[in-house]
């Protein structure tokens, strides 16, 4: 049995109207918006303090954002909590027709790699970061319609393993803090130093060094003998401790002949430049890697400091170091005179062991991670292709072939 697949504007219609919350400024509203979906919360707060006009929005409604689709965020309206609810205008409210479609069958279908991967290409702005799509380009999607109850079916396995993919974050999540909990526990918090370690400038400790120009010619050859880190590397890998393999590589003739030598293993890296410094991601590499003029990198001087020097960075905020420019950068000459506690050589020694210790399990953990992640595509690709309910669908044959009808039936009086 094969489903129809309609236009969403077949299906889907986007709420109109504005407001100006600040002309209620003792109300309470219960406002969507781009970071609030990013720390997975709404913001329950005074009109007063809302500066800008939103959208109105009910219960129900499927809220896509419109801002740069490569960065999925899809959200339902809950259930109001007695405040008026309200989006960020870079939201667009979706109102589901009941009949035909089920709203958290349509979250799950915008939120599936081909939606994102047709959209992407086709968004405008300055920047990839403030890239919007068009209505019409949304509402031109093509979406299988299977009858209700096989949507609602899908979204129910779905649900479920997505389930597990956020205990698993969770879980992830709990491990990242770890290191840095053991970190304070050795060694003090090295903002207060309470242990009283001498404080040494980092230059002392490790080489802040900057990466290499690499022409794109450069980089990304297959026969490349050292792996190469980009940036881009560095934010769509997430926040993990490792790298272990490299999506590019350079040969050891490009780097003789652009006088760069590779960072040895033990070297944290980071952003140097541009919204990056503000997600403070950073890593240790763990083998002999090249990276480009956008990375900065802290070379040990002594190996018994790698672990510790990662440490630190993980409680640093970079962006104190970062210059107020439309690009906020960090120059190596500043990093190198920045104070840091020098802890006796043993007990950096000590450190180390342990954080290869949590490093073998962090491991197991991202490899885990990243198979139930495999796993959940594979579920999105089959439920909306068809094989995911093939032998629920099988069971339940004729019922569903008048649902098809009926919903067909909709379909047909809704567009005469």
């Amino acid at each position: 049995m094969e489903w129809p697949r309609v236009e969403l504007g077949r299906v889907v219609r986007i709420r109109n109207g504005t407001i100006d919350p600040s002309r209620f400024p003792d109300e309470t509203f219960e406002l969507f918006s781009i970071p609030g979906f990013d720390e997975a919360r709404s913001e329950v707060t005074s009109g007063d303090a809302i500066k800008s006009n939103k959208t109105a929005v009910v219960p129900g409604d499927v809220l896509f954002s419109k801002l740069n689709p490569r960065i999925q965020r899809v959200w339902v309206v809950p259930q109001t909590r007695g405040s008026r609810q309200i989006s960020s205008t870079e939201f667009w409210p979706l109102v589901c027709d009941s009949k035909v479609i089920d709203r958290q069958y349509l979250r799950h279908f915008l939120l599936s790699p081909g939606v994102r991967d047709r959209l992407s290409p086709s968004t405008e702005a300055a920047t990839k970061s403030r890239s919007r799509i068009k209505p019409y380009q949304l509402l031109s999607e093509r979406i299988p319609l299977p009858p209700l109850s096989e949507q609602r079916r899908i979204v129910e396995i779905l649900d479920q393993a997505d389930r597990l993919r956020r205990l698993r974050t969770e879980a992830d999540a709990k491990a990242d803090r770890i290191l840095p909990a053991l970190f304070i526990k050795m060694f003090g918090d090295p903002a207060t130093n309470p242990m009283g370690w001498p404080v040494v400038p980092l230059g002392q400790l490790g080489r802040p060094l900057s990466g290499g120009a690499f022409p794109i010619s450069e980089q990304g050859l297959t026969d490349g003998e050292v792996p190469f880190i980009k940036v881009s590397d560095m934010n769509t890998e997430g926040n993990e401790w490792f790298i272990r393999r490299a999506n590019n590589y350079v040969s050891l003739a490009a780097l003789r002949r652009l006088k760069v030598t590779p960072a040895p293993g033990g070297t944290t890296v980071f952003p140097k430049i541009g919204a990056a410094v503000a997600t403070n991601k950073k890593r240790l590499l763990v083998q002999e890697t090249a990276y480009d003029n956008n990375v900065i990198g802290v070379i040990p001087r002594d190996s018994k400091y790698s672990a510790y020097l990662f440490g630190f960075f993980q409680l640093f905020d970079l962006r104190t170091l970062a210059r107020s420019t439309a690009l906020p950068s960090i120059k190596t000459s500043e990093l190198a005179r920045l104070p840091v506690p020098k802890p006796r050589p043993q007990l950096a020694e000590s450190f180390a062991a342990r954080f290869l210790a949590l490093s073998e399990t962090r491991d197991a953990a991202v490899r885990g991670r990243r198979r139930i992640d495999d796993f959940f595509q594979v579920l999105m690709h089959q439920a909306f292709s068809g094989p995911l309910t093939a032998s629920w669908r099988e069971a339940r044959m004729k019922e569903l072939l008048q649902e098809m009808e009926q919903q067909a039936q909709i379909l047909r009086e809704v567009h005469k």
